[in-house]
């Protein structure tokens, strides 16, 4: 039949991640159809975009807000005329829970399991580019047994798409870079609220492509660890 000689990829719209912050606010990814058909990937590197400058400027405001409730603590102890401090103070008396593991792990979930979905991302990159590579390699071995068969056109393809797997690679590795710093703003943001997390990807010993991935696989099973003892 005709029908059958259509080439067709089927393509299909990734979900969007959000993120509930305190209070009850919601951050979502957002599908940019400027950049080409959006991938999950995408949609989450559109998020991870938004939370970092949310979180950085969280921590101060959590931290002022815990001095806010220790002055409510002093003021309804204290043996003075101290009304007027806590009138002003019930306003915020609802945000309080956010400096409580409770109030806060449903925020530190959904941040380190966006995390972990960017790395898996991620990694599939990288085991990409790794296969780009291993085929251009044997190609490359094809070329070098005789090299008088080889067309000019086939030798200038060759070291383009070696060029190519190279850049591939390095972009693969730089899009790492934001997942660190964002772990670290997420460990200050849980240690406000008495939450403690050990997160840090290093991979700067790594011997190899190959060796990154295997940390990263560890790292992302730390993640889910350390999501699992949350109390949510």
């Amino acid at each position: 039949m005709a029908e059958d000689l259509v080439p067709c990829i089927p393509l299909e719209l990734p979900e969007i991640p959000d993120i509930t912050l305190i209070g009850g606010a919601k951050l979502s990814g957002f599908l940019d159809f400027s950049q080409g058909m959006p991938t999950q990937c995408t949609v989450n590197a559109s998020l991870m975009l938004q939370l970092a400058p949310v979180l950085a400027s969280l921590t101060p405001l959590l931290k002022i807000l815990a001095v806010i409730k220790g002055l409510k603590a002093a003021a309804e102890s204290a043996f003075l005329d101290s009304g007027d401090l806590l009138s002003a103070i019930a306003d915020l008396v609802p945000l309080f829970v956010a400096l409580t593991p409770a109030g806060m792990a449903v925020t530190i979930a959904g941040i380190l399991r966006l995390i972990i979905s960017f790395m898996k991302c991620f990694v599939a990159q990288l085991e990409s580019a790794i296969s780009f590579q291993a085929n251009i390699s044997a190609l490359q071995a094809e070329v070098d047994l005789n090299p008088a068969a080889v067309s000019p056109v086939l030798l200038a393809s060759l070291s383009c798409a070696k060029a190519n797997a190279e850049i591939t690679m390095q972009g693969a590795m730089a899009s790492l870079g934001p997942i660190q710093p964002l772990l670290e703003v997420v460990t200050s943001v849980a240690g406000v609220a008495g939450i403690s997390l050990d997160l840090a990807i290093d991979v700067s010993g790594a011997a190899d492509t190959s060796e990154v991935i295997s940390t990263l696989k560890t790292t992302i099973t730390s993640i889910e660890e350390a999501i699992n003892a949350l109390p949510v």
